[in-house]
């Protein structure tokens, strides 16, 4: 990667994705933060302009023809510096097969649309930032091993006949001795070994001299009888005309800054840099040794799969440094959670039977393990979601959390890594299912309701397409009058197999699966230009109703898709009523209030559907311009 910083004035980005309104978003987004910015709309396109201006980031769609995103990013890889560039991945994808092949291909991260220009710029700053950190440390690593060439070694000599040690200055230095060339007992340099390992030098130091053979190993000094360097030792014996041995001869350097490197690089790749916890890839490390020794040894164990309740929120109403914090004291109270005898692993720690892990963002795994029944795991889920309850108190305020825990045993729900975390995560989803705020253990029939909930949404991508949704109309009439006034449409989706489903089964598919805004847009389209079908064939005008969805009614665009579809219909706004539940009224009121009325004074009504379930109150209502209350 070129060090921008210092080469040109501004960072340079290549954005590459076959639609030009995403490369035109994020051009827009970097050039707001003053990067130069370079589009290419395809993979092939992309490894050539790589080549010309070598950028200091790569933003790279995934579905692309002819050539995709992840053959992109493979090529990219083997180019000039491209095993240093951060690669960040622009994917509707979250399926895990896709993201461990991105991974696998060299993938930096990943941003999912739609594109959250703040979240876009986030992500590439911290890539471009790892990516720079990591760059430190192997350009660390470089000039240490230039230096180790053409430095000067400290020496040491051990005069076998006299008994005694001389040492150059170098390991004067090293060791903190008075001066070069003082003789030393030999007691005496086994002195300024740190005493854990004063007992490993000496005996190889031993065996080189009993047995001829040439000493190298690495250990620690002492420095004003504190801990000092770590250093590599060579030594050899040698002889005289007469195959005796005279002396000895070594040499010590001081390793310390490349242990050090290598202890960061260590922890770059195994541990999560915010919580200091291990990450995936070392949990996955760690469940795959588990599960090598409970087969051995007949044992059983447990995942857990754990996920912060509504932490979106959090995240966007504080920021992401309170988000941080807040991740940071989950995992501390995660750690303390599990039992004692689970030794939960921390960096440096060591290997230990039971592991809490991050997997990213705001989801944990935890593994545990010589489990004497289902009460045990239990027992660790309750004191999860007791402990998370306690409020955290996170840039001057409280915040009180909850937490949804999934749990897959083994051997029985899986023998394998994947297997048993896919479980845990069908089970969390489960719980989320379930209210939240609690846990859920796995079943086989939760993974047929996650596979056919997979499937439906499959289908449900392709309805619109094939013509599969359809609208009923319900009418209102006026009994006083016994004439049809307005009719509200309600949607209905004519699977081919399953028939008629209605929209409780499948509207919330669409809303996690990004479908609902295209499904509304057609409602809207269909809804109006109905009605104006209906005049034509010379019935009376009537008011057509159409329900929004949460996601729908805060679109920045409603307003411009409502106007497009009463002109496409020819339709008068007075002809159609949009109706709200009162839990999307009172989310945000005032950005509420703000569109009600840019609604109204487009001549469209308003309506408030599902009034006196649950908590309701007149009172409310005066803060919205509305025409229909529906009880």
């Amino acid at each position: 990667m070129m060090p921008s910083g210092l080469s040109r004035p501004h960072p340079v980005a290549l954005v590459v994705d076959d639609d030009p309104i995403i490369r035109l978003l994020v051009r827009e987004t970097l050039e707001g933060d003053e990067w130069i910015v370079e589009e290419a709309a395809d993979g092939a396109e992309a490894v050539d302009t790589y080549g010309r201006i070598h950028p200091d980031i790569v933003l790279l769609d995934v579905m692309m023809k002819p050539m995709d995103g992840f053959a992109a990013c493979a090529q990219l890889r083997n180019l000039p510096g491209g095993d240093q560039i951060p690669i960040l991945f622009i994917t509707g994808l979250d399926d895990l097969e896709s993201i461990t092949r991105a991974y696998d291909i060299g993938v930096t991260d990943f941003i999912t649309k739609p594109i959250n220009p703040p979240l876009l710029l986030h992500r590439v700053h911290y890539s471009v930032r790892s990516a720079g950190v990591v760059q430190a440390l192997r350009a660390g690593e470089a000039r240490l091993a230039h230096a180790q060439r053409l430095a000067r070694l400290g020496s040491w000599e051990w005069d076998l006949v006299h008994g005694h040690l001389t040492a150059s200055q170098e390991v004067v230095r090293m060791c903190n001795l008075i001066s070069a060339g003082d003789r030393l007992t030999y007691e005496e340099f086994l002195e300024i070994i740190h005493p854990e390992d004063r007992e490993l030098v000496d005996h190889a130091l031993q065996a080189t001299l009993r047995e001829g053979t040439p000493l190298s190993l690495d250990h620690r000094l002492l420095s004003s009888h504190s801990a000092g360097p770590t250093v590599h030792q060579e030594a050899e014996t040698v002889y005289d005309s007469n195959g005796r041995a005279v002396r000895m001869v070594g040499t010590i350097q001081d390793i310390t800054e490349r242990k050090q490197t290598e202890e960061q690089i260590h922890f770059l790749a195994y541990y999560d840099m915010l919580t200091g916890l291990p990450n995936r890839r070392l949990f996955h490390d760690r469940l795959t040794q588990t599960l090598a020794h409970a087969e051995r040894h007949e044992r059983v164990g447990a995942v857990l799969y754990m996920n912060i309740d509504r932490f979106k929120r959090i995240n966007d109403t504080l920021g992401h440094t309170a988000g941080d914090q807040l991740i940071q004291e989950v995992s501390d109270r995660i750690v303390k959670c599990v039992r004692k005898s689970d030794s939960v692993a921390r960096h440096a720690e060591g290997v230990h039977q039971s592991t809490v892990a991050r997997r990213g963002g705001d989801e944990f795994t935890i593994l545990l393990t010589e489990l004497a029944s289902d009460n045990d795991v239990a027992r660790v889920a309750r004191r999860i979601l007791a402990s998370l309850a306690e409020p955290f108190l996170i840039a001057g305020q409280d915040i009180v959390l909850s937490a949804s825990l999934g749990i897959s045993h083994f051997p029985t729900d899986g023998e394998d890594v994947d297997t048993l975390v896919n479980n845990a995560e069908t089970a969390m989803y489960d719980a989320k299912e379930q209210g939240r705020n609690t846990y859920r253990f796995y079943s086989h029939a939760m993974n047929a309701s996650a596979v056919e909930r997979l499937a439906l949404e499959g289908c449900l991508r392709k309805a619109i397409e094939r013509n599969e949704l359809c609208l009923h109309y319900q009418p209102q009439v006026n009994i006083r009058e016994s004439r049809i006034v307005g009719v509200e449409a309600l949607l209905r989706w004519n699977h081919p197999e399953r028939g008629l489903i209605a929209p409780a089964e499948f509207i919330p598919i669409a809303e996690e699966a990004g479908l609902i805004r295209s499904i509304g847009e057609w409602v809207m389209r269909s809804a109006c230009t109905q009605q104006q079908q209906w005049q034509t064939a010379g019935l009376p005008p009537i008011r057509v109703s159409i329900n929004l969805s949460s996601l729908q009614f805060q679109h920045h665009d409603l307003l411009e898709t409502i106007q497009s579809a009463l002109a496409t219909a020819h339709m008068g706004p007075q002809y159609l009523e949009i109706e709200l539940t009162k839990n999307i009224l009172m989310k945000d009121v005032e950005s509420t209030v703000k569109t009600l009325r840019e609604l109204k004074t487009m001549g469209v009504h308003l309506a408030i559907d599902d009034f006196g379930t649950g908590y309701s109150s007149l009172s409310y209502l005066k803060q919205f311009p509305l025409d229909t209350l529906k009880i």
